[in-house]
């Protein structure tokens, strides 16, 4: 199965553990090879013949986040990293901890920086939430303070915003990432 994404079009590398790079595919070449940039904090010679996850999200033939292997074949002096694919694109997620919706949480209120705010799902690494309060700009890759009381304790945790948006309503969603040392774990699983 031939990669249905065009060059310019941004594709994430899962290295190892939690390593995740953001990178853009340049070129796609015969036999199975493509070219990437390389990312902000490069990859070094030392990851030449790694086997890696890339995943890219599409919105035609089969919408979604599709995932494959591909083996890193070099790094070139002009930014590129060549892969060899190695198997066909299949549907995918990158999380490895499971998302906990609005319509199962446990009982749940949430702060962030003080202002009460309602939880549309949270996991150990990270929460969507809306903002109840003003209208307050937050920045992308901010730090905010967030605390979650749960019927069996409360939690506080300073939180990375990875995005934001408004929705149809004009209320405020902020997507979080919580640092990969808490223990918010112990109160929703």
């Amino acid at each position: 199965m031939r990669l249905n994404i065009e060059p310019g079009e941004e594709i994430c590398l899962l290295l190892e553990g939690k390593e995740i790079r953001k990178s853009r595919l340049i070129q796609l070449l015969p036999n199975d090879y493509f070219a990437i940039e390389q990312t902000p904090q490069h990859i070094e010679n030392g990851y030449l013949n790694h086997i890696v996850l890339l995943t890219y999200q599409t919105i035609t033939a089969i919408p979604g986040r599709l995932g494959f292997e591909a083996r890193i074949q070099a790094i070139t002096s002009d930014s590129r990293i060549i892969l060899h694919k190695l198997n066909d694109p299949a549907p995918c997620d990158l999380r490895t901890w499971p998302r906990i919706r609005l319509n199962l949480l446990p009982n749940i209120r949430a702060y962030c920086q003080g202002k009460e705010s309602q939880v549309i799902n949270i996991s150990s690494i990270g929460a969507h939430i809306i903002l109840y309060e003003g209208d307050e700009e937050h920045e992308i890759g901010a730090i905010v303070k967030m605390k979650f009381i749960f019927e069996n304790g409360e939690i506080d945790i300073e939180s990375k915003i990875l995005r934001k948006w408004r929705d149809n309503y004009q209320r405020n969603h902020l997507a979080l990432s919580f640092p990969d040392k808490n223990n918010i774990n112990q109160f929703i699983y």
